[in-house]
């Protein structure tokens, strides 16, 4: 794990493996939103820097980023994992969250979700950046949204 990390400045270029990928000014969203499509379905979605989450084909959590903090996906919870820096080490703090915390983190989720999914469906979207070139229309992003907000199994299995 790197000492420091990096300025997330560029979050297309976080995204570089997905096709297709956007960079949308979203009406209701007070920063541009970045997403990418993987050639598997996965979905990643960047609300700024310190909010972003990834998910699998089949709508399920994956990990997210929130607030400093790196979640993942324990299969029945998440795992927050933060880092704990002095100057002789880096130690990666864990907590699994209890049923409340899950419950808070998913329906804050789903509301940034509910937010992004508002925006296409009303057609207040701006793409502002994209590839491939032209970008596809990102409306195209709505069912697989609906099915991210809708799946009964929010996470995915562990991650190893």
């Amino acid at each position: 794990m790197a000492r420091n990390e990096a300025d997330r400045e560029d979050l297309m270029a976080e995204l570089v493996t997905a096709s297709p990928r956007w960079e949308l000014r979203v009406a209701e969203l007070p920063d541009p939103v970045v997403l990418g499509v993987r050639s598997d379905h996965r979905l990643s979605i960047y609300f700024h820097g310190d909010r972003c989450y990834h998910f699998t084909g089949q709508g399920e959590l994956r990990r997210a980023y929130v607030n400093g903090a790196l979640y993942r996906s324990a299969g029945t919870t998440l795992s927050r994992l933060i880092r704990h820096r002095t100057a002789e080490e880096t130690a990666l703090m864990r907590h699994d969250l209890d049923s409340d915390e899950l419950q808070a983190f998913l329906q804050e989720m789903r509301d940034w979700l509910t937010q992004l999914q508002s925006g296409l469906n009303r057609g207040q979207v701006e793409v502002l950046r994209g590839y491939p070139e032209p970008p596809p229309d990102p409306v195209m992003l709505a069912p697989l949204l609906e099915l991210i907000r809708q799946t009964e199994s929010p996470l995915s299995p562990p991650l190893k």
